[in-house]
C-alpha cells in the first residue's frame, strides 16, 4: 500500500512537471504576441483604467494618505538614506533623465511653455526685481569670490572655450559676408564706385584732403568744430549758467534759450530792450511767460521785487 501511495505521489509531481514545463513553452512561444494583447488592452482602456483609479483613490485618500505619512514617520530615515544612497549611486542617470524629459516637455509645449514665463514674470517682476537686488547686496563678496575661483579653477579651459567660440562666428561672418558679396555683388560695386577709399576725399569745411568716407566728409578739426552743442551726441538740451539762465546752440554759437524763443515768434530783439520771465522762473521758456520790455523798466522791477521780499523777510 505504501509504494502505491509513493509511486502515485511521483506520478502526480511528475504530471505537474510537465504542465509546468508545457506552461514555460507555451509562455516563450507565445510571449509576443500576449505582451502585445496587454498593450492593445492598456491603450484602448487606458481611460477607464485611470477614471476606475481616480474613483479609488478619491473613495480612500485620506485612508491613504494617513497610511503614506505613518509609514514615512515611522521609516523616515531607512527612507532617506536609502533614497540618498540611490541618488549618490544614479547621479548622472538621474540627471540624464531629468534632461531629457525637460526637453521632450519643452518640445511638445514650448508656446503654452514660453505664455506661461511671460505671464509669470510679468506678474512677479517688481518680487524678482527686489529678491536679486537683495541676494546680490548680502552675497556680493561671496559671489565675488566664487566667480574669481571658477575661472582661476578653469582659466586654461575658458579661454580656450572663448577662442574656439571667436573663431567660430569668425568664420560665420567671413562665409555670410562672402555669400552676400556673392549675391549682391553689382550692388556692391556700385556702393563703392559711390564711395571713394579714404584719403581720396576733400573736407566740405576747409577743402584739404581726409580719410573720412562719410556724404559730407570733414577733417578732423573741422569735424570737431562741426560735432559741437546740440549736434554733439552727448548734448542735453543747453547748460544753465550762474544768472539761472538756459544757454542752448543755434547756428554754431551759444544763446540763451528765452530770447531764442522770443525771436522765433517776433522777430529780433529791439536795441534796449531784454525778455522778462514773468512767473519769475528763469528756466521756464514757455512763449506765454516771456515778455519784452526796456532795460531800464526791467532793472527797476527786479529792484523793487527784492526790495519787498528783503521787507518780508
Amino acid at each position: 500500500m505504501l509504494s502505491e501511495v509513493l509511486t502515485a505521489e511521483e506520478r502526480e509531481a511528475r504530471r505537474k512537471e510537465q504542465v509546468r514545463a508545457a506552461g514555460r513553452r507555451y509562455y516563450a512561444t507565445h510571449r509576443e504576441q500576449r505582451n502585445e494583447q496587454r498593450r492593445r488592452r492598456h491603450v484602448d482602456h487606458r481611460e477607464e483604467e485611470l477614471e476606475i483609479a481616480r474613483r479609488y483613490r478619491a473613495g480612500r485618500r485620506e485612508e491613504l494618505r494617513g497610511k503614506a505619512q505613518r509609514y514615512h514617520a515611522e521609516h523616515r530615515d531607512q527612507v532617506r538614506a536609502y533614497s540618498q544612497q540611490y541618488r549618490a549611486g544614479h547621479r548622472s542617470e538621474l540627471q540624464a533623465a531629468n534632461r531629457e524629459r525637460s526637453r521632450r516637455h519643452y518640445a511638445e509645449h514650448r508656446l503654452e511653455c514660453l505664455e506661461w514665463q511671460r505671464r509669470y514674470y510679468a506678474a512677479h517682476a517688481d518680487e524678482r526685481r527686489a529678491y536679486n537686488q537683495r541676494y546680490h547686496t548680502a552675497k556680493r563678496s561671496e559671489l565675488l569670490e566664487r566667480a574669481r575661483q571658477r575661472f582661476a579653477a578653469h582659466r586654461g579651459e575658458i579661454l580656450e572655450r572663448q577662442r574656439q567660440h571667436r573663431l567660430t562666428h569668425q568664420e560665420q561672418a567671413r562665409a555670410r559676408n562672402r555669400r552676400w558679396y556673392t549675391e549682391h555683388r553689382e550692388e556692391a560695386r556700385q556702393y563703392n564706385a559711390s564711395h571713394p577709399k579714404k584719403g581720396k576725399q576733400s573736407c566740405v569745411g576747409c577743402g584739404q584732403p581726409c580719410r573720412s568716407r562719410a556724404s559730407e566728409p570733414r577733417c578732423q578739426s573741422c569735424s570737431a568744430r562741426y560735432w559741437r552743442g546740440i549736434r554733439h551726441w552727448l548734448y542735453k538740451g543747453g547748460h544753465v549758467r550762474g544768472r539761472g539762465h538756459r544757454m542752448v546752440y543755434s547756428e554754431g554759437r551759444q544763446i540763451a534759450e528765452h530770447r531764442l524763443v522770443w525771436e522765433a515768434a517776433h522777430g529780433p530783439v529791439p536795441k534796449g530792450w531784454v525778455i522778462h520771465h514773468i512767473n519769475g522762473i528763469k528756466t521756464d521758456n514757455r512763449l506765454e511767460n516771456l515778455m519784452a520790455m526796456p532795460r531800464g523798466e526791467h532793472t527797476r522791477l527786479h529792484t523793487h521785487s527784492v526790495a519787498r521780499a528783503a521787507r518780508v523777510l
